[in-house]
C-alpha cells in the first residue's frame, strides 16, 4: 500500500511540475486547464499523504476516503480525456 501510495506522490509532483513548466515557457497557453492539471496533482498529493497516514496508523475510515479519492480522481481524468483538450497553442 505504501509503495501505491508514494507512486502517487510522484505523480501528483509530475501533475504539477509539468503544469509550471507549461507556464514558464508558454506551451500551455489556457489559464484554466493549468488551473486543472495543477488541482488535479494537488488533490493526488493530498489523497496520498491521507493514504500513508491511514496505512501507518491502521485507520479503516481514512482508508476508506482514500479508496473514494482515487475514483474521482480517475473520474475526472476519464472526463478530461473525454474532451480531448488541446493544451498546445498552435
Amino acid at each position: 500500500m505504501d509503495a501505491i501510495l508514494g507512486l502517487f506522490q510522484l505523480v501528483a509532483f509530475i501533475l504539477i511540475g509539468v503544469a509550471a513548466y507549461g507556464k514558464a515557457v508558454a506551451i500551455m497557453t489556457s489559464i484554466k486547464l493549468l488551473g486543472g492539471i495543477i488541482a488535479c496533482g494537488v488533490f493526488l498529493l493530498l489523497v496520498a499523504l491521507i493514504g500513508l497516514v491511514g496505512a501507518v496508523k491502521h485507520h479503516q475510515v481514512l482508508l476508506f476516503f482514500v479508496s473514494f479519492g482515487n475514483v474521482f480522481y480517475t473520474s475526472i481524468l476519464n472526463m478530461l480525456k473525454e474532451h480531448h483538450l488541446n493544451i498546445y497553442h498552435v
